[in-house]
Formats: structure tokens, C-alpha cells, sequence
């Protein structure tokens, strides 16, 4: 009796140790590519390239912290850091840039500047996180259609 009471609390434990170590997979440093002035016409997406971005990722117990550092060689525009924020629950990652930035949408005819954030929600897989990505205005008023999203962790920089 007493043996298998003993091998039932080491199952629990092992049990109970798995989606701590596996939170542990989301720390650290991973490398994404991005579309560079991404433009959507009549449901079309094309941009002027792609670029490249350091996440770097904390855990804080259920709580996901980082930053989204552009580090595209030669870009016309200076490199940006933005804040990243959100959680992890039963190994899925859901994490925003906050404080929201400013984008120019375009209808056609009109230009309008919104504050938008972006929100990530993925999963990871060895050194791979993979889920999607997607715009959603500050206000709600507009969300642009979700995208692949993927990073590989980063060896050494």
C-alpha cells in the first residue's frame, strides 16, 4: 500500500512540474520577420519587404513580459522598442504591444491615424513559437484579419 501511495505522489509531482518547465520554453530571446509597410487593397496584403525583430521574453508567474526590438539592417526608419505584456495559461502565450502606436490606415479616398496595439498568441515548440498575430485599434474600431506568426529562439547576439 505504502508503495503505491509513493508512486502516486511522484506521478502527481511529475505531472505537476511539466507546464512549469514548459513555460520555461517562452523565456529568452527569439528572432521573427515582419512586412515592412504592409498595405491591404481590396483584401490584397502585399509590403515593401520584410524585416527583423528581437523579442526578448520574461516570465513573472503567469504573467509575460518583454520587449520588440526592430533590429532590420538598413531601414529608413530608426530601429523601435515597444513594450510587450500579457499572459500564459496551459501553455499558450497571449501578449500585446502597450502602449498602443500610431498607424495610417487608408480606405482609398481617405487617411486616417489610429492607435493600435498588436496582439500575439502562440505557443511554444522547442526553439519555435508559432501562433498568429493581429491589429486591433486601441478603441475597437478596427481589427485587420490575423496572420501567421513564428520566431526561432536566438543562439547568440
Amino acid at each position: 500500500m505504502r508503495i503505491s501511495t509513493i508512486l502516486c505522489a511522484a506521478t502527481l509531482a511529475l505531472a505537476v512540474a511539466r507546464p512549469a518547465s514548459a513555460q520555461g520554453n517562452v523565456a529568452g530571446d527569439w528572432i521573427t520577420e515582419f512586412p515592412l509597410r504592409l498595405r491591404v487593397m481590396n483584401g490584397v496584403e502585399s509590403s515593401e519587404g520584410t524585416g527583423r525583430a528581437r523579442l526578448t521574453l520574461r516570465l513573472k508567474g503567469d504573467s509575460v513580459l518583454g520587449t520588440w526590438l526592430d533590429i532590420t539592417s538598413g531601414a529608413a526608419q530608426p530601429a523601435r522598442t515597444r513594450s510587450l505584456r500579457g499572459t500564459m495559461a496551459n501553455g499558450r502565450v497571449r501578449v500585446e504591444t502597450d502602449p498602443p502606436d500610431t498607424r495610417v490606415l487608408f480606405d482609398g479616398t481617405t487617411e486616417q491615424r489610429v492607435q493600435m496595439r498588436t496582439v500575439f498568441d502562440f505557443t511554444a515548440r522547442g526553439d519555435t513559437l508559432e501562433g498568429t498575430e493581429q491589429s486591433i485599434a486601441a478603441d475597437h474600431s478596427s481589427v485587420a484579419h490575423s496572420r501567421p506568426f513564428s520566431a526561432k529562439r536566438e543562439t547568440a547576439h
